[in-house]
């Protein structure tokens, strides 16, 4: 019996791209954050972009399954080239969009089911579209890809822990949504004792109160006051440059000895 090949294991290949789940209150200014030039808003048409103030960014207003199916396609071609960050803004409210456009579905098919109300297929539909939508998105090469979310005290669903999370309705969708993110940040408003002003603060370190992580060490304090997308951009980018500096250089395949051919004496 032929004994099978050794397998090399690969070392860990890090992305140069960033995923990130930004989460607060409406009215922290989740929205005012990302909008920046070289942004791509992909919003329902519930939300809206009015507190953008620095001009550059676009908008694509997604009313149905099938329009978001349509960024997705755009997103795997083309998205890297003209975008700097796509932002998804926000799940939280396109579920509802989502979820209206499958029952509209339903009862065009079922017309007797427009009497009653939504059941759990319709929403295991959404919730299985929503995930792979998001999978789809994060695993693009070189796409910056942002999500915001409404928060939520939610359960852990291992440890049973109570916590504000982003808001992703149904069971374990939370969760999943925040493993395919480097960074999950908790933004809200709080009043500076020292300047008596508010002032925003963006969380990127879990406590008992919240959820948040960052898998790149890029915010050492675990916080970033007054947050703008160019200074995210900038703490990820000092980190991104330092571990791309100490990456060891690939080793080069061992040569083939070369066969010379012996020469023989002229006759």
């Amino acid at each position: 019996m032929a004994k099978p090949p050794e397998i090399q294991p690969a070392g860990p290949k890090p992305k140069d791209s960033v995923t990130m789940f930004l989460y607060g209150p409406p009215g922290c200014g989740k929205t005012r954050l990302i909008g920046r030039d070289g942004v791509l808003i992909v919003r329902p048409f519930t939300d809206h972009t009015d507190s953008i103030r620095v001009p550059g960014a676009e908008e694509w207003e997604v009313n149905d399954w099938t329009e978001m199916y349509n960024v997705r396609e755009f997103l795997v071609h083309e998205g890297a080239k003209h975008y700097k960050w796509i932002w998804l803004d926000s799940i939280s409210l396109f579920q509802d969009t989502g979820l209206d456009d499958i029952w509209d579905g339903v009862v065009a098919k079922y017309p007797h089911r427009k009497e009653y109300s939504l059941d759990k297929g319709e929403y295991g539909i959404n919730m299985w579209r929503l995930q792979g939508w998001v999978r789809d998105i994060v695993g693009i090469k070189d796409l910056n890809f942002g999500i915001t979310a409404h928060p939520e005290y939610l359960p852990n669903p291992i440890t049973g822990e109570v916590k504000m999370q982003p808001y992703v309705q149904g069971k374990n969708m939370t969760t999943k949504i925040q493993g395919y993110c480097n960074i999950v940040g908790y933004l809200e408003v709080v009043h500076d004792k020292k300047t008596g002003k508010n002032r925003r603060v963006l969380r990127t370190r879990g406590t008992e109160d919240y959820e948040a992580k960052d898998q790149y060490d890029a915010f050492p304090d675990g916080r970033l006051w007054d947050p703008t997308l160019e200074k995210i951009d900038a703490h990820i980018q000092a980190v991104q440059n330092e571990r791309n500096n100490k990456r060891p250089a690939p080793a080069r395949p061992a040569r083939k000895p070369v066969r010379r051919r012996r020469q023989t004496a002229a006759k």
